[in-house]
Formats: C-alpha cells, sequence, structure tokens
C-alpha cells in the first residue's frame, strides 16, 4: 500500500519485518506505481514501515516496470 505523506516523500506498507541496512524487495503494483505514476528514480527517497508502530528511512535503490527494490536506511521513530 502506498501514500503520499511528507510532501513529496512516499510511505509504503511492507508486510514483512524491515531491518536497517537491508534489501527489500517491493511488489509489482508498488513497483508500477513508484516508477511509472510518481517517476521515482534510484536514490528517491521513500518511507517504510511494517505495521510494528516504527517508520523507517529509505530509498529506491533498483527499478523497472514490474520490480522495484528499496535500501532500508533507518529508524525514523
Amino acid at each position: 500500500r502506498l501514500s503520499q505523506t511528507d510532501g513529496q516523500k512516499v510511505s509504503y506498507f511492507h508486510p514483512e519485518g524491515l531491518h536497517s541496512g537491508t534489501l527489500i524487495d517491493l511488489d509489482e503494483t508498488a513497483a508500477k506505481h513508484l516508477i511509472q505514476v510518481l517517476r521515482l528514480k534510484p536514490g528517491s527517497p521513500i518511507v517504510l514501515f511494517d505495521g510494528s508502530g516504527r517508520d523507517f528511512a529509505a530509498s529506491l535503490h533498483s527499478a523497472n516496470k514490474k520490480h522495484a527494490q528499496a535500501e532500508v536506511a533507518e529508524v525514523r521513530r
């Protein structure tokens, strides 16, 4: 699930636990939205959350029309 937050930053729910310093695969729907609709490029900031009550600063790592990866940086809160 995607939503706009913090102006231009995009918030994305990832159903598995998140950990700083890891790469995660985003699903096809998220990849399509990030790349084709929002036109984000690798390096673009996003926010990830996993339902644990924590938000993680992250960036789009790699992307094409059907697949994207994000690099989880640090816990924001």
